[in-house]
């Protein structure tokens, strides 16, 4: 491109400048960025999981081996176990013994839903151990067991794996008592270890097993159990029946006795009291009762009716008119007749004339004969009157007499029923009494005939249905299926400690991780490189880029250098620290190589080992090393000159030299800041390999100082908690932004494969050449679709040329 093609992309925007001396090329549609990106958010993918126990396999192995082979030397060792069975089929039998009218009742216990359960217990229980171990002597002579105690499964030499049988049934083996007892516990113990009793299911057949190294004692032992349990069972029955019989016969004697003491009661009371005869009066004297409670209710019904009479005439209330009041009103009635004549003829003649005369006189007579009438009136009035309250008073008394008898009558005859009906409820309390006794002993009688008569059946509800046989084949142990469970452990357990020190693993693993962490962009990743890898001659991998210069690592660094020289807009950083959080983290590698990649980029460079507590550079670099070191020069101490040449041009190397007892002071000197001055003007590129950031301070006091600061974090090793901490530090001291990047170094496995998106596909089809000034530039390889060295295969975006425009080194 020309001067005039310059100047047109310039005008329209598609050449920027970046950095001294430098012009990137922008293509239509491009934008230059120039601050780190956000952090993407990461998301665990399948693959992640793959690379992890890729990356442990030999530890899955070695797990996976080792639960392998010892479930499959187990297996081989493992003295077999055979297993026989036999089947008992058990069926609810609850005779009746007792019963009575509308009540039944049994002597056995076992009508719940759990009677077969009830069996197996029984069948499990140490009565009928000790019976099957006394009968077949079964680990008889192991009286070492006896001293032993708690190992005395082991002792009999039942395994393991016959102990899982056991949950729960074998009760705790004693430590008291004497010898035999102890042993014969001992020997229950283990008989009930080995022993299976299951139900098979919706049946009432019960499956009674038993394991042993000897197949034909399993078949012995298995039908001796089944024989003992029907004898018990037997044996059980017989005793219930006798039981039953003396119990029936007890209370049949008891029964019998009650009820001759009733029946003697009872025909005493009925003679002495006569209740017999009395019952066959009750009828009539119930009627009379009636008939005169009936009388009782027309007297008091009469009695009623006469004292309201007499409250009548008490209270002047004549019932009937007499016949002088007629006379009397008629009396009355010409008086009227005379008075109004008297007045007509007195108004018309005057009270001379003799009619008025005569009138007044028959008035006058009248008026006498009315006043007379009227007093006889009265007193024949009072006379009636007289009479009638005597009469009723008469009447009245005869009703409350006549009521009083009645009552009196009626009240006897109540009392002499009530008397009568207490004597029959007290033979009828009697007579139940008997009826009562005389039935249980009816019920007692047959009860006991019945017992005799089942007693002497004996029928059984237990029979064999399929009896233990030898068996041909061993139960235990299952060899495939053990070998198979042993791997499958392994496997499991092997991946599951994977993933657990993966979980306390706390060192950041990704870019991602690192940039969410520090906020800080990605520079790049270095790969580890083994021996393997470095050649015959075992080179350093300090100096890798030096003697390989085409190898994985070297073009890694070329890569971190492209990302410095672009990582400041307008200026390449022409002073470099690179440190990191932790020692160990390969800062003094990174920072070698990258002085180098600078120096065969033609750059006049020169290395300076500030790490005044532990340096390093004068181990790598062996032909530079002389007694004027940084310190010397800080101190004063010496003048000699500090340019020490190498065997690599363009490269300077400065040692620490000797320690001084303050390194921070010693950085943090004028001395300092005039040295760097000093160098920046001689040299292209100033690399400081410093100590780490979290033990000292020296490498903060430099960090204002330089253009730059790399910070180095090693994948798999650095702790998270140590960049936190870095980042808050430097956030805290305003360092922060003179952090260019953070390099990942020795990067191994999946933190330096396709984990998740970091390889390096390079594609070597160019030349090298280093050392070289001037030329028309270098076109830096991208991420094309080369072959990659690990399992990234990268699609570039496109193609970024850098055209250096001066033959000078560029700054």
């Amino acid at each position: 491109m020309n001067d005039k093609e310059i100047q047109k992309a310039t005008d329209n925007k598609q050449i920027k400048p970046f950095g001294e001396g430098h012009m990137l090329w922008v293509p239509p549609g491009y934008e230059v960025v120039t601050e780190a990106p956000a952090p993407a958010e990461t998301q665990t993918h399948l693959w992640d999981y793959i690379w992890l126990l890729w990356n442990r396999r030999w530890m899955v192995a070695l797990v996976f081996l080792l639960c392998a082979g010892a479930a499959t030397l187990k297996m081989l060792r493992a003295t077999p176990i055979y297993e026989a069975g036999a089947k008992l089929q058990i069926e609810r039998d609850a005779p009746k013994i007792v019963a009575f009218e509308g009540n039944d009742t049994a002597l056995s216990s076992n009508n719940g839903a759990g009677f077969v359960e009830t069996q197996i217990q029984i069948l499990q229980s140490r009565t009928l151990a000790r019976q099957v171990v006394e009968q077949l002597n079964l680990f008889a002579g192991r009286k070492a067991a006896v001293a032993e105690g708690p190992d005395v499964l082991d002792a009999f030499g039942v395994k393991d794996y016959v102990k899982s049988f056991v949950e729960g049934v074998a009760d705790p083996i004693p430590t008291e008592g004497s010898a035999e007892d102890r042993q014969m516990q001992y020997r229950i113990a283990a008989f009930l270890a080995s022993l299976g009793i299951a139900r098979i299911k919706d049946t009432g057949i019960v499956y009674v097993s038993y394991r042993s190294p000897d197949p034909q004692q399993c078949a012995d032992v298995a039908n001796a159990l089944c024989d003992a349990y029907i004898r018990w069972n037997y044996q059980t029955k017989s005793e219930s029946y006798a039981y039953a019989q003396k119990w029936v016969d007890q209370n049949l004697y008891e029964a019998k006795a009650k009820l001759e003491k009733s029946e003697e009661d009872l025909y005493k009371y009925a003679g002495s009291e006569q209740v017999l005869v009395l019952a066959d009066n009750m009828e009539g004297l119930t009627k009379n009762y009636e008939a005169t409670r009936q009388e009782l209710a027309i007297a008091e019904r009469a009695l009623r009716e006469r004292e309201f009479e007499l409250k009548a005439l008490e209270e002047n209330k004549t019932p009937e008119p007499l016949i002088e009041e007629t006379r009397l009103k008629g009396l009355r009635e010409q008086l009227a007749a005379v008075n109004m004549k008297y007045d007509q003829a007195l108004l018309t003649f005057g009270t001379e004339m003799n009619e008025v005369k005569v009138l007044k006189t028959e008035r006058d007579h009248l008026a006498a004969l009315i006043t007379e009438e009227e007093k006889n009136v009265a007193t024949l009035r009072q006379q009636q009157r007289d009479r009638a309250l005597a009469e009723a008073r008469l009447a009245y008394e005869r009703a409350v007499s006549s009521r009083d008898s009645l009552k009196q009558h009626a009240d006897a005859q109540q009392k002499q029923l009530v008397d009568l009906q207490q004597r029959l409820v007290q033979y009828n309390i009697l007579k139940r009494e008997v009826e009562v006794n005389r039935s249980i002993y009816n019920s007692l009688l047959e009860s006991s005939r019945q017992v005799g008569v089942t007693s002497s059946l004996k029928a059984g509800n237990v029979a064999v249905v399929e009896r233990a046989e030898r068996p041909l084949a061993p139960k235990l142990p299952n060899k495939p299926r053990g070998i198979a469970l042993g791997a499958f452990l392994g496997l499991f357990l092997g991946v599951g400690l994977v993933f657990f020190l993966e979980y306390m693993d706390q060192s950041v693993k990704t870019t991602e991780e690192v940039q969410r962490l520090t906020q800080l962009a990605p520079l790049g990743m270095v790969p580890h490189v083994g021996p393997a890898k470095r050649g015959a001659g075992a080179v350093a991998p300090e100096r890798l880029t030096e003697a390989q210069p085409t190898s994985i690592m070297a073009e890694s660094i070329r890569s971190l250098r492209t990302a410095l020289q672009y990582s400041r807009p307008g200026r390449a950083p022409q002073t470099l620290l690179v440190t990191s959080s932790l020692p160990g983290e390969g800062k003094t590698t990174v920072a070698t190589n990258l002085a180098i990649a600078y120096a065969q980029r033609g750059l006049k460079s020169i290395l300076i080992d500030a790490d005044l507590q532990k340096p390093g550079i004068h181990k790598i670099f062996p032909e530079s090393s002389c007694e004027v070191g940084l310190t010397e020069i800080l101190t004063g101490t010496k003048t000699t000159h500090v340019n020490v040449k190498t065997s690599i041009p363009n490269l300077s190397v400065l040692t620490s030299g000797s320690r001084p007892p303050n390194p921070a002071d010693l950085l943090d000197s004028r001395v300092m800041r005039d040295l760097l001055a000093l160098l920046s003007e001689k040299f292209d590129r100033i690399i400081i390999d410093s100590a780490p950031v979290l033990h000292l301070a020296a490498p903060t006091v430099l960090m204002p100082l330089v253009d730059g600061v790399v910070l180095v974090a090693q994948p798999g090793k650095t702790p998270r908690g140590a960049l936190r901490r870095l980042s808050d530090k430097l956030r805290t001291l305003g360092l922060h932004e003179k952090v260019l990047g953070v390099v990942m170094n020795n990067a191994r496995g999946r933190f330096a494969g396709e984990g998740r998106g970091y390889g390096y596909g390079y594609e070597y089809g160019y030349g090298y050449g280093y050392g070289a000034k001037g030329g028309n530039g270098l076109a830096l390889p991208g991420n094309g679709n080369g072959k990659g060295n690990g399992r990234h295969n990268g699609n570039g975006n496109g193609k970024v040329t850098a055209n250096v425009n001066s033959t000078s080194p560029s700054r």
